[in-house]
Formats: C-alpha cells, structure tokens, sequence
C-alpha cells in the first residue's frame, strides 16, 4: 500500500510540476476563454456541456484564488491532468504492473506531447481522462469481485464518465461488458437472464448522468456564458449529442480516411517515438498472456476512437486531441511493456526506461511551453482598446470571439462597447429561429444597428449590413462607413512592438498563437492598402505568411490579396501551401483556378481539377 502511494504521489507530483511551470499566465485563444468564462461565472459552455468540469474547477477556483480567473482555471485543468496521469499509474498499479513500470507509464501520460498541451490552458480533456480510467477500474474491480456494490461503484462512475467528454463513450461498451460479464455467467448457469444485476447498474449510471441535470437548471441564469438555450429537451439533447458538429463526422472519403490515419501513425511517433512504440506492442502481448480483460478494455477503446476520429473533418492544426483516448490507452499499453522489461531485465530496462521519461519531459518542454503565452490576451485587449466608446462590435471565430467575451464580461474590459458573436455562439443578435432563418434575422438587426446611427465594426468583412457602405480598416478591425468617405485619421499598429511586448520574439510553433500574431501583420497591411502604400501592405501580408505558415484562411486571405495586386506566380504559390493544409476544402481551390485561368495555364489547371476529385471536392 505504501508502494503504491508513493508511486501515485510521484506521478502526480512531478506532473503537476512540470504543469505549472508551462501554465499559461492568461487566456488562450480558441475555446479557452469561453470555457473560464462559463466556469468562472456558472455558466453552460459549448457542446457537451461540461458540468463536471465547470463545477469542480470553479471550486478550484474559490479554493486557490490566484492573479486572474484564467489562471484559476489554467491550474484546475493542469490539476485534473496531473490526477489523470495519477490515476493511470493507480490502475496499473491494481492490475499487478510493478511500481517503476507504471510510474513510467504514468509519466508518458503525463508528458506526452498532445495531453501536456491540454493539460496547461483551460481544457476539459484532464478530468475526462481522470475519470474515464478510475471508471474503467471499478469496471475490472467488478469483474474481479461480483457484488452489487461493486456494480453499483461502477455503473455510477461509467454514468460520471460519459458526462466529462464523448469520447469517454468510447471507452465504456466494452468495460460495460466486462463489469457484467461475471453476472450473466452466473445467470446463465442458473438458466436466468441477470435483470437485477444490469438494472442496478443502468440505475447507478442514470444516477451518474445526472450531472447533466446541472445544464437546464443553469441554463440562461446568472452573467455566466451559455452557448445555446438548453432548459428544454430538445435543446438539452442537440446540446449533448453535439449536434452542431455532426455534419464533421462520417462524411470524408475514403482517401481522407488514409490521410487521418497517416496524422495518428504521425502523431504516435511525434509523442513516444519508435521506443515507445516498440515498448506499447510488447505491452499488448503481456497483457494478452496476463490480462485479457485490460487489453479488451483498451483495444476496444482505440479501435472506436479510431473509427470516430478517421471519419471527422477538422482543421489539422486541431484534430490531435481526437486522439486522446488512444494516447491514453497507449500510455496503458507502455506500462504492461515496462513491467515485461524489468520483468527481464531489471536495472538495465529500470535506467533506459528512466531515461525514455526524461527524454519525453526535455523533448517536449519547449514545444508545449505556455509560460509566456500572453499573446491571446494582449491582442483582445489591444483590439478592443482602439475601440471608440459606446462602439458595436460584430465579433466572430473562435480564436477571437471568445478572448474577446472573457477580457469583457469577466475581467470588465470596456464595458460599453457591445460585442456580438455572428456565428450565434454566446451573444447574438438573433435569439428566435434556426439555420437560415436565424442568420436572415442576425442581419436584419445589424441593419437596424446601423440605421440607429450605431458606430459598428467587424473582425471579418464580408457582407455589408446595408449596401453602399465600406470596410475600412480601423486598429485590428474594420469600421463600417458609407462608401466614398475618407478614412478617419489612425496609425499603424506596429507588429513588431506588439509582439515583442507579448514576448513572441522568435519562431512561434503553436499554431493558434501564430495565427493571431499573423493578423498584426495582416491588419497592418490593410491599413497600409488604405493609405495607397501598396509596397509596405505587400511586405506586412508576406509576413503573416511567414508567421503563420499553417493556417489555411491565412494564406487563402494573402493569396486573393496578392492576385488583386498582380503578384500572380506568388499568390499560387501561397494558395497551394494553402491547399496541401486541407485538401477537403473547395474555396482554395476555386481562388487556384482563377489564378491559372489569369495565367492562361491550362495544363496546370486540369491538375488542379484532378487533385481536387481525387479528395472529393469537385464533382
């Protein structure tokens, strides 16, 4: 007992070290400002809801009280994450793997590269993982001892599970079967069906799910963020079968398919290398001799995480955490394989297995370092602050929506400028009707906004809210004016000194960051554009590509504006780049065969034609 303590409490420790010294000092960009902000003020997030992870980090919160809100809740993430590689070593730990085997694979959780990046801005996929292995060992506790209350442990917490993340789903049907596996043996030597046994279960995990009860409650109360209405049951239910994200899944072609399971061989590599690879098969086949039960659990679990995640569409930069469930599982499999080694060879595999760890932990520090990860906060805040008073701002995007939301409803940035998601996530100017109908009503207000002498501005020109009106570049957005005005009087923000003081004075490998950082470059070059300086906006456009090289609207925007400016040759250049991120998307492809057509290549354009069928897009 003492051993096993001790190998948890390392586990946890050194995890939660390392954590805290990535910890990112502010809000990140893409979903993470809407998660602290819901967690931070009760609210109900994006789809599934996360009531776990909003109630235990806001008691995070109020327990550690910390510089800002988005700290608190960085560090309830980093807390879970460090739990969950904790519990990992637990799990091998009751199922016979020998201490050092599996605090190493407690550590290659821990330190994995996709799972650390999680585990130091506010994320939900931590405590999934948490509580997704604890439920799978009450599930093989159950199956090891048949008592009622063991199933009744277990079904509870598989209920709890399935509330922190879908993908925890993945990992249940087969640990399901294997808890009540030992009763319906049992029942049928009897010649009975175990309806007792199944209907306390089922009863314990409804018991479990109720943790989802929180949403309609909350739904709507409070300053807190609250994605869409959920306080009735067809709202609840789109909300928790993530129905907004059901056109991504099981719509790819085959080909796709291949290019997906390409970036998870990748990404396997990218986060053990060969040697923990190697190190994971050997685990499977301990596990096969030794227990079945584990590596039915497991292999049933990446074989469904697979399944679902090869059939999803996302932007490459995004799709790694779809994977989290086969890491984890992987992790799993290292520690079976480590305890197989020193089973062998006892000090030599000891020290290359301590040195594997220590390799993982220094190889990827830099890359998922987050400690000066200011980037997102500062850019909100200097977006906002060139702002007029009394201003509207029709924000969209995750990437900045949601940073934007967190600086003013949490941190009470410029409370009187009016900020409104066009997308319909958080705050909307439409809060009747669905799809088209909504959108049509969104841009009837934003009409009526304009025609009450409102000074609005967008963080995305397209179509104006009434015609004969303009985007003219203002700051890091666009005001709209009527058509044939002259443009206010306002400076270029420099991109360099932006950077600098958001302490981005080198390469910027996170590509969320990178795509922010583009757009100093990006709105300088739009203002520049404004003021007839056609060199100067060239040069800041060239610059958001060089920053940003892994960002498809990015570079579709820098190509359509170097084709505008008869930079023919480098705007394909740009647009292939482009392309080669994701193939599966039409719009870089239409914007490529105009450049050819201006070219007059038509040999190239029959390519393109090719290229574009081979992944679905044209017909």
């Amino acid at each position: 007992m003492m051993r096993t303590r001790m190998a948890v409490g390392l586990v946890f420790g050194l995890a939660l070290v390392t954590y805290c010294l990535t910890l990112c000092p502010d809000v990140y960009t893409e979903g993470a400002g809407e998660l602290i902000g819901a967690t931070y003020l009760l609210g109900t997030p994006h789809p599934t809801g996360y009531p776990f992870f909003v109630l235990l980090g806001r008691l995070v919160a109020l327990i550690l009280p910390l510089s800002s809100p988005a700290v608190e809740i960085n560090f309830a993430s980093a807390l879970f994450a460090a739990a969950a590689a904790a519990m990992l070593t637990w799990l091998l730990l009751t199922r016979g793997i020998q201490p050092v085997a599996a605090v190493i694979a407690g550590l290659a959780l821990a330190w994995g590269r996709v799972f650390w990046s999680q585990a130091v801005i506010a994320e939900v996929y931590g405590l999934f993982i948490a509580v997704t292995l604890v439920a799978i060992a009450a599930c093989l506790a159950a199956a090891d001892q048949s008592t009622p209350r063991r199933r009744l442990l277990a079904g509870y917490l598989c209920g709890v599970a399935a509330t922190t993340h879908l993908q925890a789903i993945l990992a249940l049907p087969m640990a399901v079967f294997v808890a009540l596996r030992p009763a319906w043996k049992q029942a049928r030597q009897r010649r009975t069906i175990p309806i007792r046994a199944v209907a306390l279960f089922v009863l314990a995990g409804v018991v479990g799910l109720s943790l989802w009860l929180y949403l309609p409650l909350r739904s709507g109360r409070g300053s807190g963020f609250h994605w869409v209405d959920v306080s009735h049951a067809a709202g609840l239910w789109e909300h928790l079968t993530a129905a907004d994200y059901r056109a991504s899944f099981f719509s790819v072609p085959a080909v796709a398919m291949l290019r997906n399971a390409e970036r998870f061989l990748q990404l396997w590599l990218h986060e053990w290398q060969i040697v923990g690879a190697v190190i994971a098969l050997i685990g499977m086949f301990r596990l096969w001799r030794t227990d079945r039960e584990l590596l039915a659990i497991v292999g049933a679990a990446i074989g469904l995480n697979l399944l679902l995640a090869l059939n999803y569409h996302r932007d490459p930069a995004g799709i790694d955490v779809f994977f989290l469930l086969a890491i984890s599982c992987g992790a799993l499999l290292i520690g079976a394989g480590a305890h197989e080694l020193i089973a062998r060879w006892r000090l030599p595999a000891t020290v290359g297995l301590v040195i594997f760890a220590g390799f993982l932990a220094a190889s990827h520090f830099p890359l998922v370092d987050r400690s000066s990860a200011r980037l997102a906060g500062q850019y909100g805040r200097d977006l906002l602050g060139y702002l007029p008073p009394q201003a509207v701002l029709l924000a969209e995007g995750d990437d900045v929506a949601f940073v934007l939301d967190y600086l003013q409803r949490v941190e009470g940035e410029r409370p009187d400028v009016e900020i409104y998601n066009r997308q319909g996530r958080g705050r909307d100017l439409a809060t009747q009707g669905t799809g088209r109908q909504r959108q049509r009503l969104r841009s009837a207000r934003e009409a009526d906004l304009w025609r009450q002498g409102r000074d609005l501005y967008v963080v995305v020109p397209r179509r104006p809210p009434v015609e004969g009106l303009q985007f003219v570049p203002h700051g890091l957005v666009y005001r709209i004016q009527e058509s044939g005005v002259a443009p206010a009087s306002m400076p270029v923000i420099d991109p360099v000194e932006r950077l600098l003081s958001a302490g981005m004075d080198s390469e910027i490998r996170d590509p969320w960051l990178a795509k922010l950082a583009a757009n100093y470059w990006w709105m300088a070059g739009e203002r520049y554009r404004a003021l007839n300086d056609i060199p100067a906006a060239l040069i800041a456009y060239r610059r958001a590509a060089q920053i940003a090289p892994r960002s498809q609207s990015t570079l579709f925007n820098i190509s359509l504006m170097l084709l505008r400016h008869n930079e023919i040759d480098e705007s394909y250049d740009v647009i292939m780049q482009s392309i080669s991120i994701d193939p599966m998307r039409p719009g870089p492809y239409r914007l490529a065969a105009q450049i050819l057509r201006r070219r007059g290549d038509e040999e190239a354009l029959g390519e393109l034609h090719k290229r574009a069928r081979f992944w679905g897009v044209f017909p």
